[in-house]
């Protein structure tokens, strides 16, 4: 019989009793009798678990500040059990990997609690590890200001028959959360034969453009992260499904680390068909004013380096009160002789 392993296990940054000074601790979560949170020190004797929290039954979390240390970003939250009057005060490196931990701990201290998962879903990689000893593949790399850790190449057959990408954000691997690319290549090494799982927190996409479409884009560095942002097509229009605002994470299976002007030289030094890995998923929409001189959208400003936000729609034309019944119940294109487009309330713009 398998040795029971943890729920979730990884790094995480946890204040001393008087709740000022963090710490890099290994932190494991138990999901046996009432659960369990276990901490001990972090590196190569990770695993070592011998303070916590013994009792998670009925246990508060709640979510903390966001703060800034340099270039690295802390996330925290609080759990705070109902067997004793203590707060814990943790910290990731993430949103991504708060969210996880946040999650994971929730279930476990109230199992009987449906929950909706407002903050989407992530994308799940089933590989096969290869026999030893060829390797598995995969080239990580990590960052600080980024989440987790990002794949920069993708040279394995395995991986690339599972429909890993270049640019993809690995979260986990098992139950290890990847905070780093040190904690990666640990559990990278560790994992046993056979069929592994990796979440992704990203839902990217290949496109397969022709050398001569590629001259057609121009683009400009991201304000965070890696990649290049498209501004704008040489003539006007849309190519191979890609919209102006599209995030390119990698050509030709390599991560795009320097902004606009390394994949500019990557394009060029391209050959026939190109490809692309783009950020997600987008679609353009022609807007046009009504008799008002209004869109009938309203943006709010979204998180930390994210885009705008679609925090309202409505038509603006009193008169059109069928085009507005529709209008609330999702996406509405109006009269052909006055186009117009309603995107489902609070839609982020991407």
């Amino acid at each position: 019989m398998a040795a029971p392993s943890s729920l979730l296990r990884g790094e995480l940054y946890k204040a001393d009793q008087m709740g000022a000074i963090f710490k890099l601790r290994w932190v494991e979560l138990w999901a046996g009798g009432k659960g369990e949170l276990r901490w001990g020190y972090p590196g190569p004797n990770a695993g070592t678990t011998d303070r916590g929290i013994s009792d998670l039954s009925g246990a508060t979390v709640s979510l903390g500040a966001e703060e800034w240390r340099g270039a690295e970003a802390r996330f925290g939250f609080q759990v705070t059990p109902r067997s004793r009057p203590r707060t814990y005060f943790f910290q990731a490196s993430s949103a991504e990997e708060r969210r996880l931990w946040v999650d994971a701990i929730e279930n476990v201290a109230s199992p009987d609690v449906t929950r909706s998962n407002l903050g989407g879903g992530y994308r799940l990689i089933f590989m096969v590890r290869p026999q030893y000893p060829r390797p598995w593949g995969i080239d990580l790399g990590s960052a600080p200001g980024l989440p987790c850790v990002t794949v920069l190449e993708v040279a394995g057959e395995e991986a690339r028959a599972v429909g890993l990408l270049a640019g993809d954000v690995v979260l986990t691997l098992g139950n290890t959360v990847l905070r780093t690319a040190t904690v990666a290549q640990r559990a990278f090494r560790e994992a046993p034969y056979g069929r592994v799982t990796m979440r992704l927190v990203t839902h990217n996409r290949e496109v397969c453009i022709m050398k001569h479409q590629s001259q057609q884009l121009f683009c400009s560095d991201p304000p965070a992260g890696v990649g290049a942002i498209i501004t704008r097509f040489l003539d006007g229009g849309g190519v191979g499904g890609l919209n102006a605002g599209d995030r390119l994470l990698a050509v030709n299976g390599k991560l795009v680390t320097d902004g606009a002007e390394q994949l500019s030289r990557r394009l060029q030094d391209s050959a026939g068909e190109v490809k692309l890995v783009v950020s997600g998923y987008t679609t353009a929409h022609s807007l046009r004013k009504d008799e008002e001189g209004k869109l009938g959208v309203r943006l709010s400003d979204g998180p930390r380096h994210s885009p705008p936000v679609l925090s309202e729609a409505k038509p603006r034309c009193s008169r059109d009160a069928a085009e507005a019944e529709r209008c609330s119940r999702g996406i509405v294109v109006g009269a052909a002789r006055e186009r117009r487009l309603f995107m489902p309330l609070c839609c982020e713009l991407l």
